[in-house]
């Protein structure tokens, strides 16, 4: 994991837009038309180059291929993965509280976005025999394209999404959904060791975690329970991978719907710490959930989450960290200062935890002064 002490470095979830011409080389690829194969993977590598000159030229840190050569997420997997057919005829059930309450608007927001903004019809894998990956080579070239294009546009360092375990499909095969969890798992273990034994940290993309809190259908028991099973799943995966070398990815708040029926941080936030890693990542642009950080698991049960209770953070500091981010270079002078966890005694305590936002320490302090804790030291 990259560390500065002196500005925040910047990244982003991954997926970034794929050129018109690649695209329509990727819709004849995934719809079993005539394509080129030398030609396609040439413009690959070159969308990949383009993207990454891009992402530094506007002040990313820590950039990806952007997915370049992914026709899609679900797509992706039926590439990589053996075991598994495709059901056409089967349906996907997404956010189905949010779906019951609101179907018109749904209805319209999958036509023409999400699942109707793909190159190709978004099909249910199941899982039909046992597990393994195929993917070496697409892997492979990957990230030779990656790390090529991150080294000459000089990037400070490089990510790689993978999908996680909970992301690959329904099963037919294995008795149990936890065995099935698990061969996934080993399985995609190829993939997450290769993309840190290239020296490129790991991104571990589980949309799925959060939405089964979204899903009352499931009930709570079932939820935790799965919730759980999704978590051991991950951390098998990870097993002997260096934490510092994983960051953990899950879409809470995301899409442009009302979202009345996402759950609480406070129901996720516990489980999305215990996945083995050295860093997660979330949407928090959703207004809906933007205050949520405060009363985030208010027992602290966690470790990782034992600061909130002891710190009682200056509620002026959210405040102060959007500002800071949608004003840039003009605040950085103005009482924004950056400190690694462990670095900075505060109150008497030493042990605050990533991510805090500590208030304003002194009389006289203008609103934007703060404190965030970026990551843990030593």
């Amino acid at each position: 994991m990259q560390r500065s002490a002196d500005r925040i470095l910047t990244t982003h979830v991954g997926s970034l837009p794929r050129p018109r011409d690649l695209l329509d080389l990727m819709k004849a690829k995934v719809t079993g038309l005539a394509y080129d194969k030398g030609a396609y993977d040439k413009r690959v590598k070159s969308a990949v180059a383009e993207c990454v000159r891009k992402q530094v030229e506007t002040g990313i840190d820590i950039v990806s291929d952007g997915e370049q050569s992914k026709p899609g997420f679900f797509t992706y997997v039926r590439e990589r993965l053996e075991g598994f057919e495709d059901r056409p005829q089967q349906k996907r059930r997404m956010f189905p509280d949010e779906v019951a309450a609101f179907p018109e608007y749904y209805e319209k927001y999958f036509k023409e976005a999400m699942t109707g903004g793909a190159i190709a019809p978004i099909v249910p894998l199941v899982c039909t025999g046992p597990v393994s990956y195929r993917g070496e080579e697409a892997l492979e070239r990957d990230l030779a394209n990656l790390k090529a294009a991150a080294a000459a546009a000089n990037a400070r360092g490089a990510f790689v999404p993978a999908v996680a375990p909970s992301g690959v499909g329904t099963n037919e095969y294995y008795r149990t959904e936890e065995e099935f969890f698990h061969a996934v798992g080993a399985a995609l273990r190829t993939e997450y060791k290769a993309i840190v034994d290239a020296g490129l940290l790991l991104q571990v993309d589980d949309p799925f975690l959060c939405d089964i809190f979204g899903d009352s259908a499931l009930g709570a028991a079932r939820q935790r329970a799965r919730a759980e099973m999704y978590v051991e799943a991950v951390n098998e995966s990870l097993r002997g991978i260096p934490l510092e070398k994983v960051r953990y990815h899950t879409c809470y708040g995301i899409n442009e719907g009302p979202r009345i029926h996402e759950a609480a941080l406070s129901d996720v936030v516990g489980y999305m710490l215990k996945v083995n890693a050295g860093a997660y990542s979330f949407e928090a642009a959703n207004p809906r959930h933007e205050h949520e950080y405060q009363g985030a698991h208010p027992g602290g049960d966690h470790p990782r989450e034992q600061h909130r209770r002891a710190s009682g953070p200056d509620r002026r500091a959210p405040g102060a960290v959007c500002e800071a981010g949608r004003q840039g270079k003009r605040l950085r002078g103005r009482g924004l200062r950056i400190f690694l966890a462990g670095e900075l005694p505060y109150r008497g305590a030493s042990d605050r935890g990533v991510g805090e936002v500590r208030g304003v320490a002194g009389r006289g302090a203008t609103r934007h002064e703060a404190i965030v804790v970026l990551e843990e030291s030593g």
